[in-house]
């Protein structure tokens, strides 16, 4: 089941008739146990979700949003030497897997507040003019952001981290570097209550250098964040940095990153 942010009665009802009669439900004698259906939250935004009656354990596969891709060069932009490199493309964001206790201890307990993070926003690589002059980037895409759940009233919290930002073209006409793994100094993985499988993502790749002011270097390829079965299935793509924007006389803004995804298994 995917939810979608369109407030918490919407969550509540449609978890409900459907999330419960999943989880809950008793195999016929001699049948298998079937894996239950999870609770998948796909779009950027932030959910509140009541646990339901009778569920002691909650296993969580999150992701972060990827990195924003950096913006290409445009030879006349002021101190560019007349480059035209290539945008760096956003890192992947971190995957977390982790199973905590959610049995009923206190009444505020019962909700989850859910944050699915927004991908990293787009470096320009436009060319402007402002006041007479010309100024523009290259700038450096934006940075992924965090996804979590955190069980209200009580300590236990799952976050995975974004990816760096990818970076605007350098002046010397080299291609923009590629987001690392995860944001330097900024928000790790973790999870509190429980014993987490933490995975990075991959790094997305520096943009091509430029052979000369009448040529164009080609942004670099946003990371992916690392090989997850549950995230493949239900939530594609999720999690991936932007790509570079391309640099030249048509030069271009990079891609904004993928945003995160949360998915939630009740038993």
């Amino acid at each position: 089941m995917v939810l979608h942010p369109r407030g918490r009665l919407a969550v509540f009802a449609s978890f409900s008739a459907l999330a419960l009669s999943t989880v809950l439900s008793s195999p016929a004698q001699g049948e298998a146990l079937a894996t239950p259906a999870p609770t998948v939250f796909s779009q950027a935004g932030t959910y509140e979700l009541q646990v339901p009656a009778g569920v002691t354990t909650l296993k969580a596969v999150l992701v972060g949003s990827g990195g924003g891709g950096g913006g290409g060069t445009h030879p006349d932009m002021p101190l560019h030497k007349g480059s035209s490199a290539g945008g760096g493309g956003g890192g992947g964001a971190a995957t977390i897997t982790c199973t905590v206790d959610v049995s009923p201890r206190k009444l505020g307990g019962k909700f989850l507040d859910i944050t699915v993070a927004a991908g990293g926003l787009s470096g320009n690589g436009q060319l402007n003019h402002k006041d007479g002059g010309t100024w523009a980037g290259p700038e450096s895409g934006g940075f992924g952001e965090v996804s979590s759940v955190k069980r209200r009233a009580m300590s236990t919290e799952i976050r995975a981290a974004g990816g760096d930002a990818g970076r605007g073209s350098k002046d010397s006409g080299q291609g923009g570097a590629g987001g690392t793994t995860q944001r330097p100094g900024g928000d790790t993985s973790s999870c509190s209550g429980g014993r987490p499988t933490i995975a990075l993502g991959n790094a997305g790749r520096s943009g091509e250098d430029s052979p000369g002011a009448d040529a164009s270097g080609a942004g670099g390829i946003g990371g992916s964040p690392a090989p997850s079965h549950e995230i493949a299935e239900h939530c594609p793509g999720s999690g991936r940095g932007g790509g570079g924007g391309g640099g030249g006389r048509h030069s271009q803004d990079g891609a904004r990153g993928h945003s995160g995804c949360v998915i939630l298994y009740f038993s």
